[in-house]
């Protein structure tokens, strides 16, 4: 097994402390929720996970990961260009308007990515 550094917050270390401490009988689980602010679910939950995984179970699984409504660098260049040259004004609340009139082949720019184009209107304001 390989060594990997693991970079935790400072919220991370506090909750596996608190975790540990109920690993180890000093608490209870409904001591615990209210320490950590969970539900006691939740804390049965990331229990299980820093017993199989350690402090890894802390950690986000999406930590350094792109987002999924990143848009490709291309399209976002484009998408740009189209909207200041085409448009006077903004069209803010308008994505699939965008998409019908720009993609006529069918290739949607902001398929179910409506905060991606906010992202975007506000960046060229």
């Amino acid at each position: 097994m390989k060594n990997q550094t693991i970079i935790i917050t400072m919220q991370e270390s506090q909750r596996y402390d608190i975790i540990q401490n109920l690993i180890n009988g000093h608490i209870n689980g409904t001591e615990t929720a209210k320490q950590m602010n969970l539900s006691v679910r939740q804390v049965r939950r990331i229990k299980g996970r820093v017993r199989k995984e350690g402090i890894k179970g802390l950690v986000h699984k999406n930590r350094g990961k792109l987002s999924n409504n990143k848009l490709p660098r291309e399209e976002l260049k484009r998408i740009k260009r189209i909207m200041k040259t085409e448009y006077y004004y903004l069209p803010t609340r308008s994505p699939n308007k965008f998409n019908i009139i720009h993609c006529p082949n069918g290739s949607n720019f902001f398929k179910n990515k409506f905060r991606s184009y906010k992202r975007l209107i506000k960046s060229l304001n």
